[in-house]
């Protein structure tokens, strides 16, 4: 018989990281719309008669921001808000 053994924590590591990646805003870190989907998805399944709540957020002139000082300055007030969530 023969066997063979291959380390497979870099894969695993990449796979999980792929997995986060999917689920997380790039620049925030803050959960995504597929996140927020699968989210409720799985409550509704558990616990289809208990009521989910959400929240949405609109920041007032980040419009403005974007426009006038450019999108690195756009990305530190979407930063800084989400530090403040």
């Amino acid at each position: 018989a023969v066997a063979q053994f291959q380390d497979i924590t870099a894969r695993k590591a990449a796979e999980t990281e792929l997995a986060r990646l999917a689920v997380t805003d790039q620049l925030t870190g803050l959960y995504n719309r597929r996140a927020l989907v699968d989210c409720a998805k799985r409550h509704h399944a558990a616990a289809p008669d208990v009521p989910l709540g959400v929240i949405f957020v609109d920041l007032d002139g980040f419009k403005h921001v974007n426009d006038t000082h450019g999108h690195a300055a756009g990305d530190a007030v979407l930063v800084a808000a989400a530090l403040r969530l």
